[in-house]
């Protein structure tokens, strides 16, 4: 009877269940960083935050610097699929590119000052941030094209305004900038999509309710 207990002790936990708990650990490892930043953390300190032990992270990544980049292409993937998702589901054109980007609003709404300067720091996790921002810009000149083709917007040129979306956000995404124009991330992004959305409108064109509701989930959250 010992020698099953002892057995049954040694015996790895379900693969669902470690699953299970690597999420979780993920899950507290964004909101600290989003809200705290990383590059200060050990990762003994960080254990202690999350109350697990230094092999439960390690066995995440491989060092402090492996750690952040998987946390934040974790965050960036769900903010893709977020988009997608938003868009798919949106009742017309402008609606899906109010939600499309609406969805990068709402994921950085709990980045902090220290998060956007480690990002900035981590050459690894900035190349992150960039390509994904290279796909987000190629899904909304997607929506565009479709929304031009269907008559929904005026005639735009889709690919001029994604190149410029990339720069304007490369920009954005800089802490310098940031502490200039005295905006968090989050409102940066949302003053810039405004100007998007009015653009794309016919000239006696009127805004979506959706893309009301998305401003005022940021006036609150702000």
């Amino acid at each position: 009877m010992q020698g099953q207990a002892k057995s049954a002790a040694r015996r790895p936990p379900p693969p669902a269940l470690v699953a299970a708990r690597r999420d979780r650990l993920l899950e507290e490892l964004e909101h600290v960083f989003l809200r705290d930043g990383f590059l200060h953390f050990r990762t003994e300190e960080l254990a202690r935050r999350l109350r697990c032990s230094k092999r439960a992270l390690y066995q995440i990544a491989p060092s402090r610097e492996k750690l952040f980049e998987v946390v934040v292409d974790r965050w960036l993937t769900k903010l893709r699929r977020s988009g997608h998702e938003a868009a798919r589901a949106a009742p017309d054109p402008l609606a899906a590119v109010t939600d499309y980007l609406g969805a990068a609003i709402v994921a950085t709404r709990d980045a902090g000052a220290q998060f956007v300067r480690d990002l900035s720091r981590s050459p690894a996790a900035y190349r992150r941030l960039m390509s994904h921002q290279r796909e987000r810009i190629a899904g909304l000149e997607r929506l565009i094209e479709e929304g031009t083709a269907r008559g929904h917007f005026r005639g735009v040129h889709a690919k001029l305004i994604a190149e410029v979306m990339l720069n304007a956000v490369a920009q954005l995404v800089d802490p310098e900038v940031l502490a200039r124009v005295g905006l968090t991330m989050s409102q940066a992004f949302a003053e810039l999509y405004d100007i998007v959305e009015h653009g794309l409108l016919p000239r006696n064109g009127l805004r979506s309710r959706s893309a009301r509701n998305v401003r005022r989930r940021v006036s609150r959250a702000s």
